[in-house]
């Protein structure tokens, strides 16, 4: 049997830390595993990068594990623990990298959790509420995803492995094969299977109306909308059919019972319902994805209030959004329009402009360079005296940004010839070399 010094001087070689993203990344994304044994549960946390030359690197961030209670909990239990300790640890692992903005995914391999997860904690049971209230508090429950339990590392946690063989476990260190391309698993949450198990942590009220009701669940409405397509390829036809029938669950209830021929209104009520039915059953993720509203009342009209109640919209449970769309369009001066601008006035702009540039070039290059030539001295005369104006020559600045100074000291070398002078700038007094600087023309030629 492994000692702890023995088991410790293994995981010394686990030391080596690499970069969480790849170079210069254009997406990132955090991606967490959720997994729980009879004997402790856990949790792994990755991120994966990518940049515009389509590289994708997927690296482990962190992971934690927890003992299991002594009081004996059933696995969805212990699972739904993993999955708070999940949350919690992701929270964390963003607010440490300044991850704001990543996109983050959260998974699990236990239908039983993400369907708790879907449910009110009001109509669950206090064990189950309070952590289902607390996950959902950190995180909504749609980035909630099922992963097959043979691609959860998170499931190396909780059953433990040897550090030795640790080393050879690439799901650990880069997660499951899914997250290098951008097709992830999506998968029906269904708690059919484990039906009593998952009633038997809803509340009493809750049970009284799934018994209440089980006849009326049994039927399935893609299979009357489809039964009902089967009595007639005629529009007409099937409206008056599901008008009849809407007809005779209205008499039910007893109230304003209706007989005789078919109404208006009730041709446009059978045509909204079946409307409706219709996209529930073809675009049921997108009418799920709709209905996540958040409205915020401001105080006033202020630009203050409405930058508040953006701000709390944008909290800590949702992600940025990528396009904000506003009832009211942008009050701000209107833009010249340029297309009524004549063609001529443009050209003479550009032909100005242009002469401008030649001008500032030719001058920079050619006068400036000028007024460096020294002749030759062939008579006792000094090229330079206090008071001239000159350029202060710097090779690695451009010819407009040289310090403008005057001479007030002169400097003579042996042959008693001016070699340096002391100049007054603006801002402070130099030695220069009269090689390094430029003198200006004060007096006519």
């Amino acid at each position: 049997m492994a000692t702890i010094p023995s088991i410790l001087r293994e995981y010394q070689q686990y030391r080596d830390t690499k970069a969480y993203s790849c170079r210069f990344p254009e997406v990132i994304e955090i991606h967490g595993f959720a997994d729980a044994s009879e004997r402790c549960y856990g949790a792994a946390v990755y991120c994966k990068s990518k940049n515009l030359k389509s590289e994708t690197l997927v690296r482990l961030i962190t992971s934690k594990s927890r003992v299991a209670p002594t009081k004996s909990l059933t696995i969805p239990r212990l699972e739904l623990c993993a999955a708070v300790l999940l949350a919690k640890l992701v929270k964390r692992v963003v607010a440490a990298l300044q991850l704001e903005t990543a996109e983050v995914y959260l998974w699990s391999d236990s239908m039983m959790v993400l369907a708790w997860l879907r449910k009110e904690p009001m109509d669950l049971k206090t064990f189950v509420q309070n952590r289902v209230a607390k996950i959902q508090e950190l995180y909504p429950n749609q980035l909630w995803r099922h992963v097959p339990s043979d691609q959860n590392p998170a499931d190396l946690v909780s059953r433990g492995v040897d550090p030795a063989k640790l080393l050879q476990q690439n799901l650990w260190f880069n997660g499951p094969t899914f997250l290098s391309g951008d097709d992830y698993p999506n998968r029906t949450i269904n708690c059919r299977e484990k039906l009593d198990e998952y009633n038997s942590e809803l509340k009493n009220c809750v049970n009284e109306q799934i018994e209440n009701f089980q006849s009326v669940l049994n039927i399935h409405v893609n299979d009357f909308l489809n039964d009902l397509l089967n009595v007639s390829n005629n529009y007409i036809t099937i409206l008056r059919v599901l008008s009849f029938i809407l007809r005779f669950v209205e008499n039910l209830k007893g109230i304003n019972k209706v007989a005789g021929p078919l109404t208006t209104k009730e041709f446009e009520k059978a045509e909204t319902y079946l409307v409706k039915k219709v996209q529930e059953q073809e675009f049921s993720s997108d009418i799920n994805h709709l209905k996540t509203v958040h409205i915020e009342l401001v105080s006033d009209l202020t630009s203050q209030a409405f930058i508040a109640a953006l701000k709390k919209i944008y909290g800590s449970k949702r992600q940025m959004c990528k396009t904000v769309f506003g009832q009211w369009s942008l009050n701000s001066l209107e833009e010249p329009n340029l297309t009524k601008c004549k063609e001529s006035n443009l050209k003479k702009w550009q032909k100005i402009t242009k002469i401008v540039q030649l001008m500032w070039k030719f001058w920079s290059r050619n006068y400036l360079n000028q007024l460096q030539q020294r002749g030759k001295w062939m008579f006792e005369k000094n090229n330079v005296k206090i008071g001239d104006l000159v350029l202060i020559i710097e090779e690695n600045l451009p010819t407009y940004k040289w310090a403008l100074g005057r001479i007030v000291e002169l400097y003579y070398g042996e042959d008693k010839k001016v070699r340096v002078v002391k100049i007054k700038t603006q801002y402070s007094t130099c030695k220069r070399a009269i090689s390094k600087i430029c003198v200006l023309p004060m007096e006519d030629p």
